[in-house]
């Protein structure tokens, strides 16, 4: 049975809001430039996963950051008349919530980055009308299943870090409710501005407000991206393998910057006294040394790796992630230049 009321609806809907996280909070972290480090081990030593993180690039962000740049609201029509009162209050609604600037750019985001986000319109303490862009980090719509725009009942809650209170309004049907529930904050959230603690569902929830019937729907716009999936999301695997081919040719680089040596024909371990030779400090390199081999001794050095195949795999990859997701990546493709053309057609 469908639930009806807000409290009967706080279970279902916190619940559902919970179980998304985990795949919302892997698409912020590619989102946030912080994807998974490629090759990383429980045990690996903090400057290893600097190493790591510097070998990451943000292209999750370009992928949707390209589309959504492309998506601007020109503005809103009422009717047929541009200068009638309703016309006016019209856009000093668009004007005061920053629709253009703001809101609209907020929502496109979060819909190209996790396939849902929704648009939320209320009545202000001033009693003017408030619309506001939510993600669906901290907020869910349960929607009619033969039109996924439209919702049936809504949640969305924030945490008030100044009165350590966590606060989660529900609309249904009918009405809406308040409830809220004491929690400890952490400080770095405040500074941070992000909820470590995120998980809504529990049994703290009190009611702050009875229920409220308005006789009136959830006031929530759902946006869904086509297929259900973020930009990006299809693109995870390959844009993991990028990383993971940087990794390499850094790895790569770091290691042949320091060639490896070895002596053949045998160094003596005494000197004519009998006292231990420290061949390190003896061949130590640096800059304007010079060395006094032994006769007879041969000094071998490795040969540096060609990494230009891991440059163009990492073309390659880009290109294909590229075309793949419709998202120009102009530095990885080469530029001819115009005066090689006349050769080229011949």
């Amino acid at each position: 049975m469908i639930p009806v009321t807000p409290a009967e609806w706080l279970p279902v809907l916190t619940a559902r809001l919970d179980a998304a996280q985990p795949r919302i909070s892997l698409l912020r972290r590619y989102v946030d430039g912080d994807a998974p480090l490629p090759e990383m081990g429980k045990n690996v030593r903090a400057s290893w996963q600097r190493f790591q993180r510097q070998s990451r690039v943000n292209l999750a962000t370009k992928i949707s950051s390209s589309l959504a740049e492309r998506l601007i609201p020109n503005g809103i029509d009422v009717g047929s008349n541009t200068d009638s009162d309703v016309v006016a209050a019209a856009q000093r609604i668009w004007r005061d919530n920053r629709i253009k600037g703001v809101v609209a750019k907020e929502a496109t985001h979060h819909m190209l980055n996790y396939a849902t986000s929704y648009m939320t319109a209320w009545v202000g303490d001033n009693g003017h009308a408030v619309i506001t862009a939510d993600s669906p980090e901290m907020m869910y719509a349960a929607t009619d299943p033969l039109q996924p725009w439209k919702a049936r009942a809504a949640i969305r809650w924030w945490r008030d870090s100044d009165a350590e209170t966590d606060f989660a309004i529900v609309w249904c049907q009918i009405g809406w409710q308040l409830f809220s529930r004491s929690v400890w904050v952490n400080p770095a959230e405040v500074v941070e501005r992000r909820i470590r603690n995120n998980r809504a569902s529990s049994d703290q929830w009190d009611a702050a407000t009875e229920f409220v019937i308005t006789g009136e729907g959830p006031p929530v716009v759902v946006l869904n991206n086509p297929l259900g999936m973020g930009e990006f999301e299809p693109h995870l695997d390959t844009i993991t393998r990028i990383n993971a081919g940087i990794l390499e040719r850094r790895v790569t680089s770091a290691m042949q910057a320091w060639r490896q040596r070895a002596l053949t024909g045998g160094l003596p371990q005494k000197d004519a006294e009998g006292n231990d030779i420290d061949w390190a400090s003896v061949f130590e390199p640096a800059p304007g040394a010079l060395w006094d081999i032994p006769a007879g001794i041969e000094l071998w050095e490795s040969d540096a790796t060609d990494i230009r195949p891991l440059l163009e795999g990492v073309k390659d990859d880009l290109r294909e992630l590229s075309e793949m997701s419709a998202t120009p990546f102009p530095r990885c493709f080469r530029v001819l230049r115009i005066s090689r053309l006349p050769a080229l057609l011949r």
